[in-house]
C-alpha cells in the first residue's frame, strides 16, 4: 500500500508538470507486473487456493468445509492484493502511451496512403481483391492491441480502441 502512494504521489507530480517519459513509465510498468507476478508465484497462492478447493470437494464434515472456505477467502484476497495492486495506479497515467499508439498509427496511415496496392485472391473459383494496406493496417492493429494488453485492459485499452476507431474512419477517407 506503501509503494502505491508513493507512486500516485510521483505520477501525479510529473504528470502536473507534463514530465512523464512514456517508454520509462511503460518500462516501469513491465517491472511492476513482473514484480506482481513474482510474488504470485513467490507466495505459490494460485495454488494454494487450487488446494483449497480439491479439499472443499473431498470433505464431508460442515466445520470443515466452513474452515476450507474461510481459507479459500483469506487466499482469494490475499491473491487479489497482490496482482494488480499496484500496477492498475498506472492506467490513469497512460494516455501518454495512447498518443504515442496515435502517433504511431498516423504514421502508419501516411506511409500506407502513399503505397497503395491491390492484392487479387483467388481460391475456390471466387475471386477477390484486397488493399494491401487494409491488411497491413489489420495487422499493425492487431499488433499495438497485443502490445497493450500486455500491460493493462483497463481506460487505456479503451481509450485506445478510439484511436483505432479513428484511423479506420481516416483509412476510408
Amino acid at each position: 500500500e506503501r509503494t502505491k502512494i508513493h507512486l500516485l504521489l510521483l505520477f501525479n507530480q510529473l504528470d502536473s508538470t507534463n514530465s512523464l517519459d512514456v517508454h520509462l513509465l511503460l518500462k516501469a510498468l513491465q517491472c511492476t507486473i513482473k514484480f506482481e507476478s513474482d510474488m504470485s508465484i513467490r507466495f505459490d497462492i494460485h495454488n494454494l487456493f487450487n488446494n483449497i478447493d480439491n479439499k472443499i470437494d473431498h470433505q464431508i464434515d460442515s466445520k470443515d468445509i466452513n474452515d476450507q472456505e474461510d481459507d479459500k477467502y483469506f487466499f482469494q484476497l490475499a491473491y487479489n492484493a497482490i496482482n494488480g495492486s499496484i500496477s492498475n495506479i498506472y492506467d490513469k497515467f497512460l494516455h501518454c502511451y495512447v498518443i504515442l499508439e496515435r502517433n504511431n498509427l498516423s504514421e502508419m496511415l501516411d506511409k500506407l496512403n502513399n503505397n497503395e496496392d491491390i492484392t487479387s485472391n483467388q481460391s475456390n473459383n471466387t475471386t477477390s481483391s484486397v488493399y494491401e494496406s487494409a491488411i497491413q493496417m489489420f495487422v499493425f492493429i492487431k499488433n499495438s492491441i497485443k502490445r497493450c494488453t500486455a500491460l493493462t485492459t483497463g481506460f487505456t485499452f479503451y481509450e485506445l480502441t478510439k484511436e483505432f476507431k479513428d484511423c479506420m474512419k481516416q483509412y476510408i477517407e
